[in-house]
């Protein structure tokens, strides 16, 4: 809190608007889920905070430090090339907000540098030295590295950012003119342009639309064997998607498992409904209750709203209350920095 105050101060002196947000949660007695709650919730009340205000941007202090101790934290994990290029300059947080880290090229040092030349004290965050935290463990281990090594893993950072970025940016074109997202929640992929791509872009295409068609939290992973076993059929599930590959097309639908029943606007993470529900109403799969020509793999995994164990609409009609959720980053292009 003391940090908070301090930029408070500071934001006062130079008359610049100024709030501090107030996580309100109940206690958490594993130390070791608090390092990812409590970066979630920060994450949620800027979304919260910038969404009310109508912010389209959100500058974060992320230097590069910080995108070595990310780089140690994923490799091991054992991340792949793309997780070990570590943070992107610039990410979307929500359809409306983007997050950008301007300082993300410079060393921790060289902006305490240019803090003590102006005469401007710092903050530091108490939990940095708590070792119950992943992060501090993997900052304490980087702080016995020497020059020479933290200049050849910040040369690998890179060079793995160089391959991120050329595989996202062919995906997203890929995906831009041979994909459809269907408002009904499936994918469509044009077969035939799909299999010119190289391996690694098909994995990404295939990555981006099962995490969007699944809305799952995180994207899965795919690996080529994984790839060679889904375009010959022998895989067609994953990610909490069906995958079905007829001749001119591949078709990626939610799997028909694992739905709840809703009585909110949101149903499995993927359509928001546009109605205000009474107490006896909730939503579920509409499988089997429309008389439509629709194929059975769409209808699984879209929503119908019951009213007495009934569908209380047609299809025709309960459609326009009803619009599929898109990952407003599905588009992103990994945006990395080069440094010297």
């Amino acid at each position: 809190m003391d940090e908070a105050l301090y930029v408070k101060d500071i934001c006062e002196k130079f008359n610049i608007e100024h709030t501090v947000l107030h996580w309100e949660h109940d206690s958490i007695d594993d130390e070791g889920k608090l390092e990812n709650l409590a970066r979630e919730a920060r994450y949620d009340l800027i979304r919260k905070f910038c969404e009310e205000r109508s912010i389209p941007f959100v500058a974060t202090g992320h230097n590069w430090n910080d995108q070595i101790e990310t780089y140690e934290l994923r490799k091991n994990a054992g991340s792949s090339e793309f997780g070990l290029a570590g943070m992107s300059q610039i990410k979307t947080l929500t359809k409306h907000l983007k997050i950008v880290r301007p300082l993300l090229h410079f060393s921790k040092k060289f902006l305490e540098d240019f803090l003590k030349s102006h005469s401007i004290e710092w903050k530091v965050d108490p939990m940095n030295f708590q070792d119950t935290f992943q992060r501090v463990i993997a900052r304490k281990k980087i702080q016995t590295y020497s020059p020479q090594k933290i200049k050849k893993i910040s040369k690998i950072i890179c060079k793995y950012g160089e391959i991120r970025y050329e595989i996202e940016r062919h995906a997203v074109d890929f995906l831009k003119s041979n994909c459809a997202i269907s408002d009904l929640g499936f994918a469509e992929i044009d077969k035939r342009e799909f299999l010119n791509q190289n391996p690694k872009i098909q994995i990404e295409v295939l990555k981006r639309l099962i995490w969007n068609i699944g809305m799952k939290k995180y994207p899965c992973s795919i690996e080529e064997k994984i790839l060679s076993n889904i375009l010959c059929s022998k895989i067609n599930t994953l990610g909490k998607c069906f995958i079905k590959i007829k001749k001119e097309k591949i078709f990626i639908f939610r799997e028909k498992r694992n739905f709840s029943r809703s009585n909110t606007n949101i149903w499995d993470n993927r359509f928001l409904i546009k109605l205000k529900l009474t107490k006896n109403q909730y939503i579920y799969s509409s499988e089997r209750e429309f008389n439509v020509t629709i194929p059975y793999d769409i209808l699984v995994g879209f929503p119908c709203l019951y009213e007495g164990g009934k569908a209380k609409y047609d299809f025709g009609e309960w459609a326009k209350f009803v619009k599929f959720i898109r990952k407003p980053d599905l588009f992103d292009v990994y945006c990395g920095v080069n440094f010297e």
